[in-house]
């Protein structure tokens, strides 16, 4: 350390299961020199805590969703696909790689670009609106014609929309 003069953060856990974030400096004199090394060890326990437990609620939170047979969308506000559940990804025949990510209004080569619902959903966060049993019918290219069930609602306070979408059509 010393010979490099390389700043080393590094995070440890004790065998008490305690975390701790290590800093080691070099030391500079006011006429700057190296005259040895100064240790930092910061107690990140709780951070470390929260992490894991917010880990395992968003690990219970992603099972659930994949468990409901309705489809699920989760978008940001700019109508962005964050994530889509396995319903989803069956029903509407898509793959996550060609939906997450992308736009809603993109998918499926554009078979999701529909006014109707771009207008509905644009409005949620802006206006705090909700969306419940809004019945529409739509012809999907690759699919053929289906009427839905579509519920949505912004998701707490983060700018996301939650979108269930049941296929009456079947």
């Amino acid at each position: 350390m010393l010979d490099t003069l390389v700043n080393v953060d590094q995070e440890i856990v004790t065998v008490e299961n305690r975390w701790y974030k290590v800093e080691i400096r070099p030391y500079r004199t006011t006429n700057n020199s190296i005259d040895g090394l100064v240790l930092t060890f910061s107690d990140i326990t709780l951070q470390k805590q929260a992490q894991h437990q917010a880990e395992q609620t968003s690990s219970y939170v992603r099972d659930v969703i994949d468990t409901v047979d309705e489809a699920l969308l989760e978008l940001d506000s700019d109508l962005r696909v964050v994530a889509a559940n396995a319903s989803f990804l069956r029903q509407f025949q898509a793959e996550a790689s060609e939906t997450v990510g992308h736009l809603l209004t993109e998918l499926g080569n554009g078979q999701w670009d529909i006014p109707e619902l771009r207008h509905l959903l644009t409005e949620i966060i802006p206006q705090h609106t909700v969306v419940m049993n809004y019945t529409m019918t739509h012809d999907f290219p690759q699919l053929g014609r289906r009427t839905m069930h579509l519920n949505a609602r912004q998701v707490s306070t983060a700018n996301r929309i939650l979108l269930v979408i049941t296929d009456l059509s079947e």
